[in-house]
């Protein structure tokens, strides 16, 4: 049987840790400073135990920075070895530690970058990964730089998320699309996730008048494969690391009432997802396809939209009769405003039942379901309320038969029936209460 550190050495760079048994490897990365790096990463190891209790999870921290440290201690004593050490020996298990949250860290070090200073061999990081074999979660959180430690981290990943604040950070990220693509990796093994993001940002622009929108629609534009879920600007999170303690503490634990939360929870399962779906695919196929696959390709499910009322039937299509078909996710439903990007943009009208970014749908595990967006009015799946004024967001899961799904108050016109299916066609959707022919002046003769 091979040792460790012969299984180590037949590693090529550009191969991640998917073929280890046990071990899962996600690096946050970003070589542009301030998209929330740490926080993301700190905070996905906390979820990702509360997803999975069974599941160890261990930290790297790859920057000078004592956040891990600040996090996860569980007391002030100096430790006996840190990462850089670690990576000096080409090993991690003796300093590995036990931490809070029923999380696993490595001490941080503000000397981590000397081992990369002359370093030649950016597998050093894969390479200590794999003589330690952690059993479980490992999640990287890289320096604000592109240098070796930092590429030494992607390479060791099965999956790479990038946190993407605004287009300077976004225009960062690229270059690790570029990356993977000379080593002949797909494109899929990085996201980008929006972080840090301030929604009350506003552009004097016609295509896309907030930061959100503008970001999401860059991405698409660069064809760079997005998380579904998306992390918002809070004060309440950033106040987590400030305290007098000289603690940082976890969005679950302490900021649990917050948007934060329920994104991150999305965040995190998205992400574990992901990971499981690397896993399940042959290594040859992994290279298949670098870009957005379609949903009959991949075999996975999409969403049908068939109207209930007039108003929903303009909203769908004016001057058809096809119901809308729904493949591409997140898919963003809101009311018609030229500066916010929606997949579904409903020409309200006043008093409005729909918000401008109200709801949006997700794909996990072959399953389809709504998130309500923050809406002011609220959404409604079967009957059951999402967001508004006091509601959870979700997300709800539609089932074979699919469901109901409203956009404002329960008795809102914005209805529509929501079928489900794996094929080209739109499935044969529930009988609606009414099912008028579409047409151009649908909402025009609501007008009093």
């Amino acid at each position: 049987m091979a040792t460790p550190d012969e299984i180590a050495a037949q590693v090529p760079i550009g191969a991640s840790l998917t073929s280890l048994p046990g071990t899962r490897v996600v690096s946050v990365v970003n070589s542009k400073g301030g998209v929330g790096k740490t926080t993301l990463a700190n905070n996905i190891a906390v979820y990702a135990r509360t997803v999975d209790s069974s599941l160890p999870v261990l930290v790297l921290g790859l920057d000078d920075s004592s956040r891990t440290d600040e996090m996860f201690a569980l007391d002030d004593a100096p430790p006996k070895e840190t990462i850089y050490t670690a990576l000096r020996r080409g090993c991690l298990d003796s300093a590995i530690r036990p931490g809070r949250y029923g999380v696993y860290y490595v001490p941080s070090s503000p000397r981590i970058s000397e081992p990369m200073r002359q370093a030649v061999d950016p597998s050093l990081l894969d390479r200590a990964l794999r003589r330690t074999a952690f059993p479980g979660l490992v999640i990287i959180d890289t320096n604000s730089d592109f240098g070796i430690l930092t590429q030494s981290a992607i390479a060791s990943s099965d999956l790479s998320v990038v946190p993407v604040a605004d287009l300077a950070s976004l225009f960062t990220a690229k270059k690790i699309f570029d990356l993977l693509e000379e080593w002949g990796r797909p494109r899929t093994c990085a996201r980008v996730v929006l972080s840090m993001l301030d929604l009350r940002i506003k552009y004097q622009a016609d295509l896309c008048s907030d930061v959100f929108g503008l970001l999401v629609a860059s991405a698409r534009r660069l064809d760079l494969p997005l998380f579904q879920s998306f992390i918002a600007r809070s004060p309440k999170v950033q106040a987590l690391a400030t305290n007098p303690e000289g603690r940082t503490y976890s969005i679950l634990n302490e900021a649990d009432r917050t948007n934060v939360h329920h994104q991150m929870s999305e965040l995190v399962e998205d992400l574990l997802e992901a990971l499981e779906s690397r896993r399940a695919t042959k290594p040859d196929e992994l290279g298949a396809n670098t870009s957005r696959s379609s949903p009959e390709a991949s075999h996975e499910p999409v969403a049908w939209l068939r109207p209930r009322t007039p108003e929903a039937a303009f909203a769908v299509q004016p001057g058809g009769q096809e119901p809308l078909r729904v493949g591409q996710f997140p898919f963003f439903m809101g009311r018609n405003d030229p500066g916010v990007l929606n997949d579904l943009a409903i020409e309200d009208l006043q008093p409005w039942q729909v918000s401008r970014r109200h709801a949006h749908f997700i794909r996990r595990e072959g399953r389809i379901g709504v998130m309500d967006l923050g809406s002011t009015l609220g959404t409604w799946v079967d009957g059951h309320q999402l967001g508004g004024p006091t509601a959870d967001p979700g997300p709800v899961f539609f089932g074979e038969r699919g469901g109901v799904l409203v956009l404002g108050k329960r008795k809102s016109p914005y209805a529509f029936d929501v079928a489900v299916g794996k094929t080209a066609v739109a499935p044969q959707t529930r009988v609606s209460a009414t099912s008028p022919p579409l047409r151009a002046t649908a909402l025009a003769a609501l007008v009093p």
